[in-house]
């Protein structure tokens, strides 16, 4: 059984020729913004640090924008993306888990700003949602 406890976002950001590999575990801070800007690959990962990720039938992530001057989503607020996700085997230390992708496409239509994104997923026993991970997009020099 997936625990909701042990749920980790890895964020993978490419810049330049160095791959910056970063972890936070979304219970000990959640709201650390990881920051993108348009026209950017956002690309995420959902590791399955504990039980069995083919039990997951499954699995959508979106991002929502955050208004200004608000720290969550208001209800009823439209996905401003949704992330394209795929299976991913574990590797190393890396446990099982799913890739999460915004294309640049898609990022190069989002408007600079505070987002949050989760995923939720479907398990014989029902439905586990995510903690939010906060995302700022920022205009980037060579739009």
């Amino acid at each position: 059984m997936l625990q909701k406890m042990a749920q980790t976002w890895t964020l993978n950001h490419v810049q330049g020729d160095d791959r910056l590999d970063r972890q936070l575990n979304i219970w000990s801070n959640p709201m650390i913004p990881y920051v993108f800007q348009r026209g950017e690959t956002i690309s995420l990962a959902l590791d399955a640090v504990a039980g069995d990720p083919a039990q997951v039938s499954a699995i959508v992530a979106q991002m929502k924008a955050v208004p200004a001057g608000r720290t969550s989503v208001p209800a009823g607020a439209s996905p401003a993306a949704s992330f394209e996700i795929a299976t991913r085997a574990a590797s190393g230390d890396v446990p099982a888990g799913w890739s999460l992708v915004i294309p640049a496409t898609a990022s190069a239509t989002l408007s600079p700003g505070s987002y949050l994104a989760d995923a939720r997923l479907t398990v014989a026993s029902g439905t586990i949602i995510t903690e939010p991970v906060a995302i700022r997009i920022r205009d980037a020099v060579t739009l």
